[in-house]
C-alpha cells in the first residue's frame, strides 16, 4: 500500500519538477535570441527588416517580460503602419492579442485580435486559417 502511494506521489510531482527545468532552458535560449536580434536591429536599415526583427523580439519577450513584449510589438506595428504592410499589421495585432491574453486583459486581447481580419478583408486579401 505504501509503495502505491509513493508511486502516485512520484507520478504527480515528477511532471511539475521537469517542467520547471524545461522552462529555465527555454528562458535562457530566449534571452540569447533577444540579444542576437537586438544586435542585428542596431545594424538593420530597411523598414521591413526592422519591422520583422522588432516583431520577433516582441515574440521572444512574450513569456519573459510582457511589458517589453508590448513595447516591441507596438514598435513593429508602427513601422508596419507607416509602410502600409497590411498583412504585417494583422500579424502583429494577433501577437499583441496573445500577449494581452497572457496578461489577463481579455477585452483588449479580443479587440486587437479582431482588428486584423477586418484590415485584411478591407484590402480583399485571401488568407488561410
Amino acid at each position: 500500500m505504501l509503495k502505491k502511494v509513493l508511486h502516485i506521489i512520484l507520478i504527480l510531482v515528477l511532471p511539475a519538477w521537469c517542467s520547471s527545468q524545461n522552462s529555465q532552458i527555454l528562458d535562457s535560449l530566449s534571452t540569447q535570441y533577444i540579444d542576437s536580434l537586438k544586435y542585428t536591429l542596431s545594424f538593420s536599415k530597411s523598414d521591413s527588416a526592422r519591422m520583422v526583427i522588432t516583431e520577433r523580439i516582441g515574440f521572444y519577450y512574450s513569456r519573459l517580460n510582457t511589458d517589453s513584449s508590448i513595447i516591441y510589438l507596438n514598435k513593429a506595428l508602427n513601422i508596419a503602419r507607416q509602410n502600409n504592410y497590411v498583412q504585417a499589421i494583422a500579424r502583429t495585432l494577433a501577437s499583441i492579442s496573445g500577449v494581452k491574453e497572457f496578461q489577463g486583459n481579455h477585452a483588449e486581447a479580443f479587440q486587437s485580435l479582431h482588428k486584423g481580419p477586418a484590415l485584411l478583408g478591407q484590402c480583399k486579401f485571401l488568407f488561410r486559417l
